[in-house]
């Protein structure tokens, strides 16, 4: 009986313990790849965690789903995070010995990968999904990134933008597009009646996601009716800065903000939103996009990057630019006062998502495993 064809996936972080685009995505990816008899190892940092005031980590060998994940011991320290994540990395992918090695990401994950690649003579992937080229040091893009793009035997990037941004970039090296990918049997509305317009973001509350400016368009449709409330979904830096500017401003009777939450909760979210609100600076393909279209919203965005991708200006949402108040709270006046207008682009927005379903991006992603 022929052997499965063993796949190692390298990724900083991974659930549940990361609940950021990349880490469901690849949680999705390896369940799948498991499920076409696949045999799928996940290599990871063995995070800690607080849990009643002690610390604790998860188990460092799991068999999750008909997939095993590997977590690494890793430096809680910045200066030797990358160090011990690559090196454990590495010697557990040498230990595994995949034969096909795949690293989300072009940062630590996708160098452990090539590198395993190089040592094990087999075919490396690694698939760029965001902020590690669109913010990135041109010292990294030339140095580590060079060695990444030059030695991985196929670069994918998730959006045709990132593509094109890391061709002038590299432009000797051929790289390829496959979007991110979205569970659609997941998502549904629910149509019960409210009292109030619903938005809602999902995120993480860093500055580069303009999560103020969500908040700053509520000002003029706060002593309204009916009344606009904005739940805000995720964590980070800028969540103590975010409440006190919702109070200086006087809109925090208008805003929730609920926090990071576990993901299987994100589609009841969703179902009884009546707008998603998302005026990112720069993305990649952002996965909250996705399963807000799949919910039938109508979506607030801002004309950045991978955005346009999914949401068609005046078709399935609307479109500021980033950063532009004005435009963002015409936007948000123009889908506010237009119930019929909110409905005709979630229907837009259920169609265009069904392009990115799973299936569909895995097959993708199988034929670069198989023909590389």
């Amino acid at each position: 009986m022929k052997k499965p064809i063993k796949v190692g996936i390298v990724v900083s972080e991974f659930p549940p313990t990361g609940l950021g685009g990349t880490e469901i995505a690849t949680q999705k990816i390896a369940s799948l790849l498991a499920q076409r008899n696949l045999d799928v190892h996940i290599i990871t940092r063995n995070v800690r965690f607080m849990r009643k005031g002690k610390n604790y980590t998860l188990k460092k060998v799991e068999n999750y789903k008909g997939y095993q994940i590997h977590r690494v011991s890793c430096s809680t320290r910045p200066i030797f995070r990358f160090l011990t994540q690559f090196i454990f990395g590495l010697i557990t992918l040498l230990r595994i010995k995949p034969d096909i090695i795949h690293g989300q990401q072009i940062t630590q994950s996708g160098l452990i990968a090539v590198v395993a690649g190089k040592l094990l003579r087999k075919k490396s992937i690694v698939w760029a999904r965001g902020s590690e080229i669109y913010d990135s040091s041109q010292f990294y893009r030339r140095s580590i990134g060079q060695f990444i793009i030059s030695h991985a035997s196929v670069v994918l990037a998730i959006s045709t933008h990132m593509k094109n941004f890391m061709g002038n970039i590299w432009p000797h090296k051929q790289i390829s597009t496959l979007h991110n990918g979205i569970d659609l049997k997941n998502y549904y509305r629910d149509p019960s009646p409210k009292s109030t317009i619903e938005l809602l973001f999902i995120g993480r509350l860093v500055r580069i996601k303009r999560v103020s400016d969500a908040i700053r368009s509520l000002l003029p449709f706060k002593d309204k009716i009916p009344k606009v409330m904005l739940t805000i979904i995720g964590s980070g830096p800028r969540e103590q800065f975010l409440k006190k500017m919702s109070n200086k401003i006087g809109v925090q009777d208008h805003v929730r903000f609920m926090g990071k939450i576990s993901h299987d909760k994100i589609p009841r979210n969703l179902a009884v939103a009546d707008i998603f609100i998302f005026p990112s600076q720069r993305e990649g393909l952002p996965l909250a996009v996705l399963e807000a279209m799949a919910s039938s919203l109508p979506i607030l965005a801002s004309k950045s990057t991978g955005i346009t991708e999914l949401v068609q200006d005046q078709i399935n949402g609307l479109l500021h630019t980033p950063g532009n108040i004005n435009e963002l709270i015409e936007n948000l006046r123009k889908l506010i006062q237009n119930k019929v207008l909110r409905e005709e682009m979630g229907k837009a927005s259920k169609e265009i998502v069904q392009f990115f379903g799973w299936e569909k991006i895995i097959n993708q992603l199988l034929f670069f495993y198989l023909n590389m």
